[in-house]
């Protein structure tokens, strides 16, 4: 098996946001099943569908924000379209503002049909206050971050350690 591991190109969102959905399954991701409740979805789509047009857009907001870096482990073994099997989305450390100001997208509003926004409050809250604590004031300006398949939160890492 051969991966490959490159830059992200837009025409791979929708791949991207597909395998999140698949990583992160309501049926076997708590965190998801309580943002994404059972009782919430359509009853006409499968289980986990719901959410795919706000993973799309929040990928697509993301790879268009110019300290974010979208990377893929592609397998060229597999079959002849370079199947993607794995990525990350590194947000970048910036330095002082003056170097290279923070540029923050706008998050995607969430479908809100399907979404327990009291439960996504409460993740939010609790995830800012435990970067302020870990890292400072600064929150997560000075830290790689990564949002992969093998991470449900943002978490401190090296360049290296993309999963797959």
């Amino acid at each position: 098996m051969t991966i490959l591991i490159r830059k992200a190109t837009e025409e791979e969102i929708p791949a991207i946001a597909r395998l999140a959905g698949q990583a992160f399954h309501p049926t076997t991701d708590w965190i998801t099943r309580q943002v994404f409740p059972l009782h919430l979805q359509p009853k006409d789509i499968p289980d986990g569908e719901a959410s795919q047009p706000w993973r799309r857009l929040k990928k697509t907001v993301g790879f268009s924000t110019p300290n974010c870096a979208f990377i893929v482990a592609v397998n060229t073994t597999l079959d002849k379209n370079n199947q993607i099997v794995g990525y990350a989305i590194w947000d970048l450390p910036v330095g002082s503002s003056e170097e290279s100001p923070v540029v923050t997208p706008a998050d995607p509003e969430l479908p809100a049909d399907v979404t327990d926004f009291k439960v996504f409050a409460e993740l939010k809250t609790i995830l800012e206050e435990d970067h302020k604590a870990s890292f400072g004031d600064r929150g997560l300006k000075d830290v790689w971050r990564s949002s992969s398949p093998s991470s449900h939160c943002h978490c401190l890492s090296s360049p290296l350690s993309i999963s797959v």
